[in-house]
């Protein structure tokens, strides 16, 4: 997501090959989790993300509730895209008829982690740099991927597997949307999303 003119709005990213079997078994294969899965996955990036150096324990707050659709970011650009999605066979046309299904509730359940003593994404700044400098590229448009310590010490003892995981929480989505604060170390505030689309063809 990015903020242009006061408006939160979507950059959907062209991707040059079909990735719909890739995503289709990872989804399946964090769907099966459940609950558990997520709230496992989402703790252990908190927990990849403790600051050095501090002897504070992580801190992962958990809430679940219920949203408005009006005070979602960038729905309506998302359902359009929904609209859109092109199934090849017969689990993708069930997700698509799924997600169709549930776009239009009128209230949304939610489930959010916060942490603290984290040492939060760097690099918002730059968008999708590309950098493994950035660590807020890696966790907003990658996946497969995970930043490096250059301690090799903390590196091998990170939980994290080579980013996979940050796929859980969409997952968890009706929409396979996810949304994440970020406040670093400069102070900077950030708010991100990603959604995981089938392939499609947008007007």
């Amino acid at each position: 997501m990015n903020n242009l003119e006061g408006k939160n709005l979507w950059q959907f990213t062209p991707v040059q090959r079909i990735e719909e079997s890739t995503f289709n078994s990872m989804v399946e294969k964090f769907y099966r989790y459940g609950i558990s899965g997520l709230t496992r996955e989402n703790i252990q990036n908190s927990l990849d993300g403790k600051m050095t150096g501090n002897a504070d324990p992580v801190i992962v707050t958990i809430k679940t509730g219920k949203i408005k659709k009006e005070f979602i970011p960038g729905l309506d650009e998302v359902k359009s895209r929904i609209m859109c999605l092109q199934g090849h066979n017969t689990y993708t046309n069930e997700t698509i008829e799924y997600m169709k299904s549930k776009m239009d509730k009128d209230e949304v359940d939610y489930t959010s982690f916060e942490d603290s003593n984290t040492k939060g994404l760097r690099g918002a700044i730059n968008g999708q740099s590309g950098s493994k400098e950035d660590t807020w590229g890696i966790y907003a448009y990658s996946k497969g991927v995970h930043s490096e310590e250059e301690d090799i010490n903390i590196e091998q003892y990170r939980g994290g597997s080579h980013g996979v995981g940050k796929i859980a929480s969409n997952a968890a989505s009706d929409l396979h949307m996810m949304y994440f604060a970020n406040c670093d170390e400069e102070g900077n505030k950030h708010l991100g999303g990603t959604i995981q689309l089938i392939e499609h063809e947008y007007e």
